[in-house]
């Protein structure tokens, strides 16, 4: 089905199954129901007081909260009058949220609370709306207001929002995400209606997402990912969770108990770790019973991806396996899900082979905010860990001499705004985008992520060095929560690590060792031997001039807040390298 724009989407959606929920979200214990009726109501009543506050088409509305309904409601209502969305993240520091806000000549913000409406104070901004208004300034509007029914702005602006979202085209304007400046400052990368439109049909139609799924909304809508998934929900149907936080999303997983889940990297990681570490802690039984599950797990994953079909003892091995072990791991997830997906960064096939080993298959797919998210995607029934999948139809992707991703098709973003210099670097005349990312692509066609162009290491002995394949598997150790690798100009690799509090702390309690100095923990000799053995493990799989020399421990977490991750919880190298240089430095002193 062809769409102009989003609000036209909108429209078919809600008319064609106007009174079947939508969304549901939590409040006061209870998950509430919302239909596609109701949904379109809020959305339009908010259009109107935008309209009313003196918005026009054009005009840029920013919007900074944490993953809730009113995220996606005020984002809709934005884009339904031909306004721009800008998201910024809740958890950035006042200035950088300044500077995204000053760049894109915001015209009105929606804001979580308070709190993130003083981000913004100094700025002077039109309108400010506040979504928690109930210790919000009495100068700030109130979301709640907005959304309400409103007969004298209907029959004012009623027949005004009709004509502007009908004048809408694939061609214009939606959004601007600010890309998370691993590199410098964030640039706003322009997508176009057209943009998420076809990003919406593609990962509807190629992951087969169906109107009888549920799925959990929990990333930052701030980011391109998620947004991208709340599209592809509007355009299958679907019904969408929303989580109430981060740390709540585990007991909320189990309350929906969605049959698809999306995610990043780490969430994996996380959990993989998490779960092996309970395996290992649970007795020399219970270790015993999982390693024969899992054993008999990759046995069943290696003809599934061969499109075997298993013999029957070993079918009814499986069965037991599950029963015993992998069930459980499913739980996790909420015990419904029949695939999850994940894109952000590469993951480690190891981790994606022990949850298809647990017959869930994780989909991994690649792509850039300058390619409004997921380009590639492994599907079911066409995938291959360790690649990110195929390109989806109509996208083009080739390499560069130095196998440098450049990539063209209706994903590709318009350019960058208030950057014609950076918008030249990054599109060819031809319309080809350099994603700085170095890759290959297998006589299949199955594209694999090997580094970023940026962060290859070029040691002094000439070697180049991707340190992202060295740091998935230093992560794959449960005691190493990040890693990053250095070396660039030196002659060998050393590597800075913070350890799992929540892997830790039981392995100190095993051999008498207080956990309540942290610091103090992380410089003790049985945890430097302890962490020396994992990067042995490593170093005995990597080649000679790949393997890590020396480490340190950094004892506090990188961290979003800390300005170490992004918020997509990339390490920012620039910063880690800046922040603990006397560390590194010191590594290579002798």
């Amino acid at each position: 089905m062809k769409f102009s724009s989003l609000p036209s989407m909108l429209a078919v959606r809600c008319g064609v199954r106007p009174d079947e929920e939508s969304y549901r979200y939590k409040k006061d214990g209870h998950w509430i129901s919302v239909t596609w009726r109701q949904a379109q109501a809020e959305i339009r009543h908010l259009a109107l007081a935008f309209l009313d506050l003196g918005l026009k088409r054009g005009d840029k509305v920013c919007i900074m909260a944490n993953t809730r309904r009113e995220w996606d409601i005020a984002d809709r209502a934005v884009t339904s009058f031909g306004g721009i969305t800008v998201g910024i993240y809740q958890t950035l520091p006042a200035d950088q949220a300044q500077y995204v806000a000053e760049h894109c000549e915001a015209k009105a913000a929606v804001v979580e609370n308070q709190a993130q409406a003083e981000k913004l104070a100094s700025l002077n901004i039109p309108h400010v709306i506040v979504m928690d208004s109930d210790e919000a300034d009495a100068s700030l509007l109130r979301f709640a207001d907005l959304t309400a029914p409103h007969e004298a702005r209907e029959q004012t602006w009623g027949a005004a929002l009709d004509e502007l979202s009908a004048a809408l085209e694939n061609e214009d304007p939606a959004t601007y995400v600010y890309t998370s400046g691993t590199t410098g400052p964030p640039k706003g990368a322009v997508l176009t209606h057209g943009n998420l439109l076809s990003e919406a049909q593609l990962l509807s139609e190629n992951l087969q997402v169906r109107d009888s799924d549920t799925g959990i909304s929990w990333l930052p809508l701030a980011h391109v990912f998620q947004r991208v998934c709340s599209n592809a929900a509007l355009w299958s149907g679907l019904i969408t969770a929303y989580a109430e936080s981060v740390e709540k999303l585990i007991d909320n997983l189990a309350e929906v108990r969605p049959t698809i889940f999306y995610g990043v990297p780490r969430i994996y990681e996380k959990a993989h770790a998490a779960i092996t570490q309970r395996a290992d802690s649970g007795g020399a039984a219970r270790r015993r019973i999982f390693q024969w599950s899992v054993g008999v797990g990759r046995r069943i994953s290696r003809l599934r991806q061969e499109k075997k079909v298993a013999p029957p003892l070993l079918r009814a091995q499986y069965f037991l396996a599950r029963t015993l072990v992998f069930n459980r791991v499913k739980k996790v997830f909420g015990g419904r899900v029949r695939v999850v997906f994940c894109a952000g960064a590469p993951v480690a096939a190891p981790v994606l082979e022990f949850f298809h080993a647990a017959d869930l298959l994780t989909l991994e797919g690649y792509g850039a905010t300058e390619t409004t998210a997921a380009l590639t995607f492994n599907v079911e029934g066409a995938y291959k860990f360790g690649t990110v999948g195929k390109p989806f139809p109509g996208q083009e992707i080739k390499l560069a001499q130095d196998g440098e991703i450049l990539v063209r098709g209706s994903l590709v973003f318009i350019g960058y705004f208030r950057d014609a210099e950076k918008t030249k670097a990054a599109l060819s005349p031809e319309g080809w985008y350099a994603t700085g990312d170095i890759g290959e692509l297998d006589e299949e066609g199955f594209l694999k992520i090997t580094d970023r162009k940026k962060d290859i290491i070029v040691t002094s002995g000439g070697k180049n060095i991707a340190p992202q394949n060295i740091e998935n598997a230093l992560k794959q150790s449960p005691y190493i929560s990040q890693a990053m690798v250095c070396g660039d100009k030196r002659n060998f690799l050393t590597a800075l690590v913070t350890l799992d509090a929540d892997a830790l702390r039981p392995w100190a309690a095993a051999h008498h060792l207080t956990a309540d100095d942290w610091p103090a923990l992380c410089r003790h000799d049985a945890v430097r031997s302890l962490l020396q053995a994992e990067i042995d493990a490593v170093n005995q799989r990597l080649a000679r001039f790949e393997t890590i020399k020396r480490f340190r421990i950094v004892p506090d977490e990188f961290a979003v807040e800390g300005g170490e991750l992004t918020p997509t919880l990339k390490v920012k190298r620039r910063v880690v390298n800046k922040r603990y240089c006397d560390l590194i430095d010191g590594m290579y002193d002798d």
